[in-house]
């Protein structure tokens, strides 16, 4: 009878991922150098206010201790300082994304170009006819050399809602208060 193949044991030891980590594997170095520092540049001003010791020691408690135990935990599994320069680039190169199948409302779709480009003998020639089309469709001045009257800048601040149908414009809406 054949026996099953036994597969080695071996066994990991405790110190496997404890490389650029102190107390035993508990903390990042880094986030412990930056801990300290946070915790320097918190403590030194508040030990030179002009409080009593009690005092400043809880200013110390309030400030400082938080700070510090936030540095050495990290924010989601990275640094202070990395955890800050990402938010930072993202806020700087933040852009929306949309979709190609739909457009938020207000933004105007492309249409995609079907018809091929037009050569330059066929723009010359539509340039040629379009002064015709508008001078015919235009009303006769008095004076051919008067200048065109000045276009109004007033913004159009009709409402959005479109107008009742024509059947609907002369009934009254009766309207009642509960």
């Amino acid at each position: 009878m054949t026996q099953p193949e036994e597969t080695p044991v071996s066994f990991i030891p405790p110190n496997f991922i404890e490389k650029g980590k102190i107390l035993n594997g508990t903390f990042d170095i880094r986030n412990a150098i930056e801990s300290i520092v946070l915790s320097l540049a918190i403590g030194i001003p508040v030990f030179h206010l002009p409080l009593s010791l009690t005092a400043r020691i809880i200013i110390l408690c309030m400030t400082a201790l938080p700070a510090a135990m936030v540095a050495l935990i990290g924010i989601g599994g990275e640094s202070i300082t990395a955890f800050l320069m990402n938010a930072l680039r993202f806020v700087v190169n933040r852009r929306v994304i949309w979709r190609s199948d739909s457009l938020p409302e207000g933004k105007p779709r492309r249409k995609p170009r079907s018809k091929e480009p037009k050569t330059k003998k066929h723009r010359k020639a539509e340039k040629m006819a379009e002064p015709s089309k508008v001078m015919a469709s235009a009303p006769p001045q008095s004076e051919p050399d008067a200048p065109a009257p000045p276009k109004s800048k007033k913004k159009n601040t009709g409402s959005l809602i479109p107008p009742p149908s024509g059947a609907s414009k002369n009934r009254q809406r009766k309207i009642s208060v509960i």
